[in-house]
């Protein structure tokens, strides 16, 4: 079922379907499936549930939350062990879970809820840019935006103005009633350019992205004052042209 899908993206927290890469015999009696969650580095996986139900205590999960540092599922080793394969792939950076399964089994639906990757926030300063292992989740879409903008896998692999990552975080995080403005619960999970996800996010993120030279900035829909003052001087020769329209076009 993964064969042919896309490696998704979660952003905050979002309830979704595995992406099954390999069923394989294990031991006398059992089966495992291994279920692809997306990229990693995640902050957890929790409420599994296999055709809508919470599964029973025979099926056995165990969770691989897409570090850079996990190992090689022992199961799988003795699995494909068995086939005269040598298995040594960790997945590092994919979100996954190996689940053990009994015969008889009834398989539906596979489901689970992922709290979604830890990125980087300006704000914070415990968190080091350019040091993954420091970064932590959110929900804020603006913090969501930046990650993909900056990002060199999936995303646009730009530079941004962090100052302005600020600025729009705060106003997402800004309360109305005691409830914060704006929140991102959202899988990137279908094949869409890095542009169209941006102006996606850009959205939840209600602000505007606006690229100045080789950097990206944030600017919120919020009210503002004015950073610059234009005048004739700022009117480069020939960029301003008047011409006559028909009454149609009035």
């Amino acid at each position: 079922a993964a064969r042919t899908d896309v490696c998704r993206v979660t952003y905050g927290t979002d309830r979704i379907g595995a992406q099954i890469s390999t069923a394989i015999a294990y031991g006398a009696s059992s089966v495992l499936l291994v279920s692809l969650w997306g990229r990693g580095d995640i902050q957890a996986l929790s409420s599994l549930t296999i055709d809508n139900v919470a599964p029973p205590a025979t099926v056995v999960a165990t969770n691989y939350l897409g570090t850079t540092a996990q190992t090689v599922d022992a199961k799988l080793v003795s699995a494909f062990g068995a086939l005269g394969i040598t298995h040594t792939d960790a997945l590092t950076g994919i979100a996954y879970t190996v689940l053990e399964l009994q015969p008889g089994a009834d398989i539906g639906d596979i489901n689970i809820t992922v709290q979604g990757r830890k990125i980087y926030d300006p704000r914070d300063g415990t968190q080091t840019l350019g040091t993954p292992s420091t970064y932590k989740y959110s929900d804020n879409p603006a913090l969501a935006l930046a990650d993909l903008i900056t990002n060199t896998t999936y995303g646009l692999g730009a530079a941004i103005d962090w100052t302005t990552v600020t600025t729009a975080a705060n106003a997402c995080d800004a309360l109305v009633s005691g409830e914060k403005k704006r929140l991102i619960g959202l899988t990137l999970d279908d094949r869409k350019s890095a542009e169209e996800w941006v102006d996606v996010l850009r959205a939840h993120a209600g602000c505007w992205v606006v690229r100045s030279g080789s950097v990206y900035k944030l600017v919120p829909d919020a009210v503002a004052s004015s950073v610059m003052t234009f005048n004739k001087a700022d009117i480069i020769k020939g960029t301003n042209k008047w011409s006559m329209v028909d009454t149609d076009n009035a």
